[in-house]
């Protein structure tokens, strides 16, 4: 037990030595006490093993340049979260069951842009309405009231285990002034103790280097199990890196995404997009799997389909599973399908043929890294979708 001398001159006469001892005593840490490993929650697959970037109780910081595909991988964070699973066999967010409830808290962008986000969280996840996200738009509130709304929601949130501030530089007047810095710090510290949550804040680089911005940057950086940074290849503007900057535990080896025709982020292979030559796609390069879950995902929404709405449809769920191709190509899918009897065409003596599945069972979306082989032959659209 520690022990004050009652003669020590206390910094604040209201302060009662009880108090003091009380609180050091509740810090003191001994190689005999029994304190349990925090819960991980937070995790990225890396080869055959995964890599701990988050546990509960502690705080982790995104950063990367204006514009560079930060939400995007925020999104895929959250999208994590909702399903409880491994996302694109890269990313899994996985919280105990009386924790399950995630706040994303988005301080920059208009209602407009945070709904897309959300949607957006939707589609990776495979629903429309994320079940355990509460999501809310901040953008024209002070930093103080920032600051105000946010401890409020955390504090009177129930079953709050996952957190992402996109913007936390908003819940601050300057991100170079120390003592906020250092306060906003101690406060996220203190939320994620107190309640025993995860806390991802988003922060921009600085504009001359790759260091987080200002004195707000240096304490998060300081503070965070760890610092992951997102950016475009600069060999490749199209596809957007995601690098371990500071990890407390083993970093994970550097991955990409790209961003779909529809706004979608999905994993892809870096070599294989800048260095490798790639070999036409065919539907037998894909394992029966990965069909079977395309085809569930697909006649999950409707058990009819018209040819053309098949056609769109395979080509988008395939898009998800980090598997690009055009029109041909899923006229090629469908031959496939039908010659494998995995879908049959009705031929009604009047109206239109429509197509309808044959497997009845359907499985759980589950999103898979299937990169390798997107096809070479398509152009990427121009993506109409915030960064």
């Amino acid at each position: 037990m520690i022990k004050i001398d009652p003669a020590v001159e206390l910094p604040d006469d209201n302060i009662k030595l009880s108090s003091l001892q009380e609180k050091l005593n509740a810090a003191l840490v001994t190689a005999s006490e029994h304190i349990d490993v925090p819960p991980i929650c937070f995790e990225i697959m890396d080869g055959d093993l995964s890599s701990e970037i988050g546990t509960l109780g502690n705080i982790s910081l995104f950063i990367g340049k204006a514009k560079q595909g930060k939400t995007f991988a925020v999104s895929m964070a959250l999208a994590a979260a909702n399903t409880g699973d491994w996302l694109m066999n890269k990313i899994k967010v996985k919280l105990p069951q009386d924790k399950r409830t995630v706040i994303l808290f988005d301080t920059e962008q208009s209602k407009y842009h945070v709904q897309r986000v959300v949607k957006r969280i939707g589609k990776l996840s495979g629903t429309f309405e994320p079940e355990n996200l509460i999501t809310y738009g901040l953008r024209g509130y002070g930093a103080n009231e920032c600051l105000e709304l946010v401890e409020y929601a955390i504090y009177n949130t129930e079953n709050l285990g996952f957190i992402v501030i996109d913007g936390i530089r908003d819940l601050v007047t300057s991100i170079n002034d120390e003592d906020q810095a250092s306060g906003i710090s101690s406060k996220l510290l203190k939320w994620s103790q107190d309640l025993n949550i995860h806390i991802i804040n988003v922060l921009h680089m600085n504009k001359g280097d790759t260091n987080a911005r200002g004195h707000l940057g240096t304490e998060l950086t300081n503070k965070s199990e760890s610092v992951i940074s997102i950016g475009k290849d600069p060999d490749n503007k199209e596809q957007i890196l995601v690098s371990p900057e500071y990890c407390r535990n083993r970093e994970f080896e550097q991955f990409a995404f790209k961003i779909d025709d529809f706004g979608i982020p999905y994993i892809v292979d870096i070599e294989a997009l800048s260095k490798a030559p790639k070999k036409a796609l065919t539907p037998i390069d894909i394992d029966e799997k990965t069909h079977e879950l395309v085809l569930d995902s697909v006649f999950k929404i409707k058990s009819e389909y018209k040819y053309a709405d098949l056609q769109s449809q395979v080509k988008d769920y395939f898009m998800r599973y980090g598997i690009k191709f055009g029109d041909n190509k899923a006229r090629e899918f469908i031959t496939f399908y039908q010659n494998d009897l995995w879908v049959e065409i009705i031929t009604p003596e009047k109206g239109y043929s429509f197509y309808r599945r044959l497997k009845k069972d359907l499985v759980q979306i589950v999103p898979l890294n299937a990169s390798k082989y997107v096809n070479d032959d398509i152009n990427t659209l121009e993506k109409d979708a915030p960064f």
